[in-house]
Formats: structure tokens, C-alpha cells, sequence
């Protein structure tokens, strides 16, 4: 092989190998909107609704035991929004909470809204990460929720 040839490959390899860290790195500090449903999932052991939409969201940078906490302001239908709040008053793994554990991420999430505009809210403790927080909140204008996780 030639040596101009072997200075092309290592040349595209190295682009290759920075480019995979650069969108590894972006991915972490600004996950997509993806990332933000899986956390709705995680929550509430519910399927996204159709109609939801990321309106606000945050997350912490991972710490060195991948501890984080994340939050986000998602959009509904006035039906999404009454079926889901009905679906969690049924399940018993969701406990009715008045109480907010608040965030970094989830004041910056509540920028826009206040606190006082979250009518009810549920928690979910999993048996398997006693250290984690799940919270939803459903907001005053039934199309609002807000979503929090932290994985400590």
C-alpha cells in the first residue's frame, strides 16, 4: 500500500472516531425528544400518547455512577391528558402526591408555568432503585404534564 493511501485511511478514521465522539457527546448533554418519552414510560409504565409533544426539557450531566435527573414539559390532547390522569388514579403502583421533589431540571423545565398550576401529581417508587424519583404532574389547562426523573 502507498503511502498516501495508508495517510487517507488513518486521516478517515480518525474524523470517524472523532464525529462518533462529538454526537455521543451532544447526545448526553442534549438528549432528543426520544430519551425524554422513554423517561414518560419509565414513570408512568404507559405508552407515550399520539398527541405528545416536548414543549421544555432538561437534564443534568451524568455523574460518575451515571446518577442524573431529568424533566420535561409535554404537550397532550384534552383526551390524552383524561384518559392518562384517569389510567394513573387506577393504578395502584402510582401513589397520589401533592408533594414536588424539586430540580435544577424541573425549575428549569417550570420556567414558563408555575407551580401552583399543577393540580395533582403522582410518584411512583420503584422496588428495584429505591434511589430513584418519579414524578408526574398534571397541569391546570388539562393539555400540560410535567415529568421528572432522577436516577440517584
Amino acid at each position: 500500500m502507498k503511502r498516501s493511501q495508508t495517510v487517507y485511511i488513518v486521516s478517515a478514521l480518525l474524523v470517524l472516531i472523532v464525529l462518533t465522539f462529538v454526537y455521543l457527546y451532544r447526545q448526553s448533554f442534549y438528549p432528543e425528544d426520544d430519551f425524554y418519552f422513554s423517561e414518560f414510560k419509565k414513570v408512568t409504565s404507559k405508552e407515550v400518547p399520539k398527541s405528545a409533544k416536548i414543549i421544555s426539557k432538561d437534564i443534568s450531566s451524568l455523574d460518575l455512577h451515571g446518577d442524573y435527573c431529568s424533566a420535561c414539559a409535554i404537550k397532550v390532547s384534552l383526551d390524552d391528558y383524561s384518559s392518562l390522569y384517569d389510567e394513573l388514579m387506577g393504578d395502584a403502583r402510582m401513589s397520589k402526591s401533592n408533594e414536588i421533589v424539586r430540580s435544577d431540571q424541573l425549575d428549569k423545565v417550570m420556567k414558563n408555568f408555575s407551580y401552583d398550576d399543577i393540580t395533582i401529581g403522582f410518584t411512583r417508587v420503584d422496588s428495584l432503585e429505591l434511589d430513584s424519583y418519579y414524578y408526574i404532574g398534571f397541569m391546570n389547562d388539562k393539555t400540560t404534564i410535567a415529568v421528572s426523573v432522577c436516577d440517584i
